[in-house]
């Protein structure tokens, strides 16, 4: 799982630094050659952003490095502290099981219906949706793992940030 999540992670920083290359080249095409990359919004706010966001879901988690708040949960005995962060990280797990499955979903709906962008450039719109997915999945499988080892009590949430 770790080398899944560590390539998914090192796409998303290649995407941020395809991200910045476009934004400038855009920048400078416009300004000062009156001739902006064509298709520069819709590669970035399809492609490059979702795979931003969602590809370094499951590295991120896998740190520990979302924000938590545990005011209240430091206040609980150990047992009930770790059915809480459980209960949590099952919860969220799901949720991005859902997402995952209807981003997926709908990608393949948009492949098979050859669904593309009305733009200059006639880009495929099944791929966001599908980096939603594989991003999702691999932070749910990620939360299910850490789901089961903070039930038995095999790692703490705060003891695994601080590492």
């Amino acid at each position: 799982m770790r080398a899944i999540e560590t390539m998914l992670d090192w796409i998303g920083a290649a995407c941020l630094a395809v991200l910045m290359l476009l934004i400038v080249s855009d920048g400078l095409g416009r300004y000062l050659f009156l001739q902006p990359v064509h298709g520069a919004v819709e590669i970035a706010e399809m492609y490059l952003i979702p795979a931003i966001v969602f590809l370094a879901m499951a590295a991120t988690q896998r740190e520990w490095g979302n924000i938590r708040i545990d005011i209240l949960a430091d206040r609980l005995p150990d047992w009930l502290q770790r059915a809480v962060n459980a209960l949590i990280l099952a919860a969220a797990g799901l949720l991005l099981a859902a997402i995952a499955w209807g981003s997926g979903s709908m990608a393949l709906e948009l492949y098979r219906a050859g669904a593309v962008t009305d733009g200059f450039l006639p880009l495929p719109t099944s791929v966001g949706p599908a980096l939603v997915a594989f991003g999702t999945a691999a932070a749910a499988v990620r939360l299910a793992i850490q789901t089961v080892l903070v039930a038995l009590g095999a790692i703490s949430p705060r003891e695994a940030a601080q590492e």
